[in-house]
């Protein structure tokens, strides 16, 4: 059905799974890693995220291309290109 919806309303799904970001971070990183992460923004593709540990932007930083892909696959639309941590 999600599917169905997809091919017959690609910008309406896009913005549904954009809205969706938060949640599908939270779900990837668990609630450890998402209580450290002060803000998760979508702009233009790239998805920035604001942590309040050094250790978790350095993990991050080096898994960021595993989690884009994930953030993706969870979104089923390619809706993150990159990521940006600070």
């Amino acid at each position: 059905m999600w599917d169905d919806f997809k091919r017959r309303n690609p910008q309406v799904a896009l913005k549904i799974a954009q809205g969706s970001v938060s949640r599908y971070w939270e779900e990837i990183v668990g609630p450890g890693v998402a209580a450290m992460t002060r803000s998760v923004e979508l702009r233009g593709g790239i998805l920035h995220l604001s942590v309040t540990s050094p250790i978790v932007r350095q993990e991050i930083s080096m898994r960021r291309h595993q989690l884009r892909d994930q953030m993706n696959e969870k979104a089923q639309i390619p809706i993150v290109k990159d990521i940006i941590v600070r």
